[in-house]
Formats: structure tokens, C-alpha cells, sequence
């Protein structure tokens, strides 16, 4: 890992691998404080304060599937490193929710950690449906016998 100070891009200080170039470093910290950490790098587990004690004015989240079926998931290949990888594209997120995406064009970054919350409940709200369905379909084997 090599760590060095860099002035492109309106970064302070860059770290990443020898191979890797300033602009897509694995991480950067800019000279107005923001901290980047590119997705094709390998790193530790991320923990997120999530304790009750912590929070209020606590929700569920309502339309979870809608608002799933209402983003693309998308194959790329970045244009630095020519690795594949997949995800989404963040101006498409910003369109459905604006609240998980961050940064100015050129540099905008999706908050992945987040969806795992809405991606669970449009589970939950499919099986539902589901399970819905088939009530519906043994009612109806159960008429025409």
C-alpha cells in the first residue's frame, strides 16, 4: 500500500496500491474533508452504528418494492482498471432516492449499506405477495373440485 500526498482532483492525501493511479486510488481523503473508498478494492467488514438507544422517530419502510422495481441494476467495466463489476449507476439511484447518493458529477458515490434495510423489506413485501397468490390459487383448486 503506498500513502502520499495529491493534489489532483482536490485530494490531500491519497493511499492505494503501487499499480493503482491517484485518481482511482483505494482511498482518498480531499482537502475539504471527504472521505472516498473506491467498491473494487478489498476491504474490512464495515460496521454501522445501528443500536435502538441511539435513534428516534423510528419507521418502517413503507413501498419498498415499488421503489426497488424503480432502480437498474447494471455489468460495467470501470474505465481505469478494466475490472467488471456491477451495481448501479449514481445519478439513476439519486433519481428514486436522492438520499443515498453523495458527491458532485464525476465523483458520486451510492451509500450501498443502506439498501440492504430497503432491499429486505421489498423481500418481505414479495413474499407476501406470494404467499398471497397462492391462498388464492388453492382457494380456487378447492372451488372448481
Amino acid at each position: 500500500m503506498t500513502f502520499c500526498m495529491n493534489n489532483d482532483t482536490d485530494r490531500g492525501f491519497w493511499w492505494g496500491y503501487n499499480n493503482q493511479s491517484k485518481s482511482a486510488g483505494a482511498m482518498s481523503l480531499t482537502t475539504n474533508g471527504r472521505l472516498w473508498v473506491t467498491s473494487h478494492i478489498t476491504s474490512p467488514a464495515f460496521y454501522y452504528t445501528s443500536d435502538r438507544a441511539l435513534k428516534k422517530n423510528i419507521k418502517p419502510i413503507e413501498n419498498a418494492f415499488e421503489t426497488i422495481n424503480k432502480l437498474q441494476g447494471v455489468t460495467y467495466t470501470l474505465r481505469e482498471t478494466e475490472e467488471k463489476s456491477l451495481g448501479f449507476i449514481a445519478q439513476d439511484v439519486e433519481q428514486v432516492l436522492p438520499e443515498f447518493v453523495e458527491g458532485e458529477e464525476g465523483q458520486k458515490t451510492v451509500n450501498y449499506g443502506q439498501m440492504v434495510a430497503l432491499l429486505t423489506e421489498a423481500i418481505k413485501e414479495q413474499q407476501n405477495m406470494i404467499v398471497s397468490l397462492q391462498k388464492e390459487v388453492q382457494e380456487l383448486k378447492d372451488a372448481i373440485k
